[in-house]
């Protein structure tokens, strides 16, 4: 079943249900669980470019900025009927409000280009973190939060 492009229309508008994970969103992490049970029709292995990965300063889970560097994480797709909801976990624990200033979140939802596994280069909703925040500890240079975590 190819999920990852999805050719549904809601109130005429195409809906993405597609996230790049790259932290503790990411299966088998600390809070792969937000994500409400039996939502997920799809995971692949994808990379994002243009990017660079840093721990927050507590250590407890990753910062994506801008840089020319690339990033590992996953493509979750989401099931249609399960979208709102697990929009609204995966918000909440990024601290992103859509009503908010940009610089007010702590990451920020945007749509990005990502590429798979398979070497399709598709569109999925990413969380930027706000270096307004400026809660950057160490840079992971090989861009990897599960082998860099996997380490300490």
């Amino acid at each position: 079943m190819k999920a990852v492009l999805d050719s549904k229309k809601n109130g005429g508008i195409k809906m993405n249900r597609n996230f790049f994970v790259y932290g503790t969103l990411m299966s088998g992490c600390s809070n792969h669980h937000v994500i409400p049970k039996d939502s997920i029709e799809n995971i692949q292995k994808a990379t994002i470019h243009n990017v660079e990965l840093y721990s927050h300063i507590s250590g407890e889970y990753p910062c994506m900025i801008e840089g020319n560097s690339k990033v590992y994480g996953e493509v979750l797709t989401i099931k249609e009927s399960h979208f709102r909801k697990a929009l609204q976990a995966m918000d909440l624990l990024e601290d992103y409000d859509e009503n908010a200033p940009k610089s007010d979140n702590l990451y920020n939802r945007e749509i990005r280009e990502v590429v798979l596994e398979t070497g399709e280069t598709i569109q999925a909703h990413v969380y930027m973190y706000n270096p307004k925040h400026e809660g950057l500890g160490e840079r992971i240079p090989e861009g990897n939060w599960k082998t860099w975590t996997e380490k300490k």
